[in-house]
């Protein structure tokens, strides 16, 4: 071969390979956008979290390292070596999201606040979605309660003797089921609950509620039990009716601002009279009636539990069921994608019980409760937050807050028609006419780090390597039986 040949040949081989590679470019260019790796990394005081992408947060996959050097790893091995990993802190969950001084200064105000994990956060409460409290702490920072305001408790009574986290909190008690005899609670559920909703804040003394008051004066006697069940806490319909009648009349007489009714008990039998009090209530007087999902484990959309189920008749009426501290449903707690609509904390709720007398002197009690009786009115109480910062609300209005407004949860997706637990800070934003998105803590979609060439999409890059090697070797043979020809 002559060197002109071989310039000929090396020159028709330089322009195949340069024609080759021209066509081949953007193949690999559009493949290196084939494959993406999303990543969210969470960190706290003791360990980082990374979820991998999804589109929802049931499909994000949990990573659990011991120390920095274990995650980096991972990121590594996820993203490669030759990409920037962004750590994407949309979690605002752990320390994070809440300063230290917030939950040391609501301990310091209401010492045993520290054993409320629905209120005040603790480590071991963060479950794999962040803490699982309601996020009131955060609300208090606009609003713990303000304005005329009445919430009915239909239970075992109240403990009215002198109860410092109660006593300023309290109105006149009703006894429904001996209209003579005193409301004192002789069972502990009805004060259990009231403690849950609206036990004095800032007083140093024993726990908060959740709708403690801006001040002293700003939110003054707003609870009202009224007493249908005995002391073994049985009661029947003709007693609820009869405080049904009770809520009725107080609220002629008071003309509060909003009107919440709390009902944390439940029945298998529909009662007509039942659904036309509460229609009437929830029509004529604007109240919001809070149920309790029950506490057998069932399914309401399929074996129907009163009052809860009068919510698929009634729009002021919502049902509310327990989560545990993982963020699950409670084991106990009923459910039902139609006619249970969110989640609260349910189990070990410490609040008060009623306490006895030593003497002349009275002696608080305090002690925890489980079950959607307790998960009721802390939704209750939050509706009172809601109704704070905005007066104007239907019962609807604050309803539909409750249920746009909730922390999605897996362990409720399919167990409430909201898939979610309540968020106080969420719901009053969005009351009050603020961006929502400030109180988000759990994962979200997007954020992280791109991958040029992983997984399946390596087996296209070499694929396309062997095409173009073997147009090359193709241009090669055809220029030498070419040329050969020509000389």
């Amino acid at each position: 071969m002559d060197m002109r040949r071989l310039q000929i040949l090396l020159t028709g081989f330089a322009a195949s390979v340069s024609l080759h590679v021209f066509i081949l470019t953007p193949l690999f260019a559009l493949n290196s956008q084939v494959v993406k790796k999303q990543l969210i990394i969470r960190q706290n005081s003791t360990s980082s979290y990374a979820y991998s992408s999804g589109h929802d947060q049931s499909e994000h996959e949990l990573k659990t390292f011991a120390n920095e050097a274990q995650k980096q790893q991972f990121m590594e091995e996820e993203c490669g070596r030759t990409v920037e990993c962004e750590e994407n802190q949309i979690y605002k969950a752990d320390e994070g999201y809440l300063s230290q001084s917030i939950i040391e200064s609501t301990v310091a105000a209401d010492p045993l606040a520290i054993n409320q994990w629905s209120i005040v956060p603790s480590k071991k409460d963060f479950s794999s979605f962040g803490s699982v409290d309601i996020d009131v702490l955060r609300a208090w920072q606009i609003t713990r309660g303000k304005g005329r305001h009445r919430i009915y408790i239909l239970d075992s009574g109240g403990e009215f003797r002198a109860e410092p986290d109660l006593m300023d909190q309290y109105d006149v008690g009703y006894n429904a089921k001996v209209p003579s005899a005193s409301a004192q609670d002789d069972n502990s559920h009805g004060t259990h609950i009231a403690g849950i909703i609206g036990a004095s804040g800032n007083n140093n003394y024993g726990i908060v509620g959740v709708m403690p008051g801006d001040s002293p004066s700003a939110l003054q006697k707003f609870i009202v039990p009224i007493k249908f069940l005995d002391a073994n806490n049985q009661g029947d319909t003709d007693g609820v009716l009869r405080a049904l009648d009770i809520v009725s009349e107080d609220w002629n007489r008071t003309q509060p601002e909003s009107c919440i009714i709390n009902m944390s008990f439940s029945g298998d039998k529909i009662s007509q009279a039942f659904q036309d009090k509460l229609n009437d209530l929830t029509r004529r007087k604007n109240c919001l009636v809070v149920t309790s999902a029950g506490n057998a484990g069932s399914n309401n959309d399929e074996k129907p539990t009163y009052p809860c189920n009068y919510s698929d008749r009634i729009p002021g009426v919502i049902c509310v069921a327990a989560v545990d501290r993982n963020g699950q449903r409670a084991v106990f707690s009923n459910y039902g994608k139609k006619t249970v609509h969110l989640g609260a904390p349910g189990t070990d709720i410490y609040s008060i019980v009623p306490g006895k007398m030593i003497g002349s002197a009275f002696q608080s009690d305090y002690g925890p409760k489980s079950g959607t009786s307790q998960a009721g009115p802390q939704v209750a109480g939050v509706a009172g937050l809601i109704w704070s910062v905005n007066s104007k609300l239907s019962n609807v209005d604050v309803a539909q807050t409750l249920v746009s407004s909730v922390d999605r949860l897996p362990g409720l997706s399919n167990a409430t028609s909201s898939g979610g637990q309540v968020n106080a800070y969420r719901a009053v934003l969005i009351a009050s006419g603020q961006d929502p998105s400030q109180a988000d803590r759990f994962p979200q979609e997007g954020g992280g780090c791109s991958l040029s060439t992983e997984g399946a999409s390596s087996n296209f890059y070499g694929l396309f390597l062997l095409i173009g090697l073997i147009l090359i070797l193709s241009t090669i043979l055809r220029s030498g039986l070419v040329r050969s020809k020509v000389e």
